[in-house]
């Protein structure tokens, strides 16, 4: 298995940075380089996969089970965690973990770890040639779910 992990402290409450996970995708975005999710999606979809299927069930609520674009809601725990299957085509099988964490002084530790199990050597060799383009769009993913968990603060 191979794991990318990354992190952000966010000056805000676990129940309003995890508004903001689970208000990912659909007519919302991924609030990151949009145009990259919709291209892995008609990557996909040339292949013969599922391709970026806009849509989300619900606009802010999430249950198992539920669509999200080329994601499969898998776990939801409330103000806590968020996990998403991949059901592109990437060689291996993928999930996208979201993970809430009050800490003591207030604030709120958000990981965020995308995790890939590899199909033989494709497999291996598709984890690495686009981890530099998934730690950018993952990283700017949780810095934008950062910006607007601390800008929905500033507006209270």
């Amino acid at each position: 298995m191979r794991i990318y992990s990354c992190q952000k402290n966010i000056d805000d409450t676990p129940d309003k940075v995890f508004y903001w996970v689970k208000s990912i995708g659909g007519d919302n975005g991924w609030y990151f380089a949009n145009w990259c999710w919709r291209l892995r999606g008609m990557i996909d979809k040339a292949l013969g996969g599922v391709g970026f299927r806009k849509g989300r069930t619900d606009p802010v609520e999430l249950a198992v089970g539920d669509q999200l674009d080329f994601w499969r809601v898998e776990e939801i725990l409330m103000n806590e965690k968020l996990t998403l299957r991949a059901e592109i085509q990437t060689f291996g099988k993928g999930w996208l973990e979201f993970i809430v964490l009050p800490i003591e002084d207030g604030t709120t530790l958000l990981n965020l770890k995308a995790l890939y199990v590899p199909n033989g050597w494709f497999g291996v060799l598709y984890w690495y040639l686009l981890f530099p383009a998934h730690k950018c769009v993952f990283n700017g993913l949780m810095t934008a779910i950062k910006k607007r968990t601390e800008n929905n603060l500033a507006k209270n």
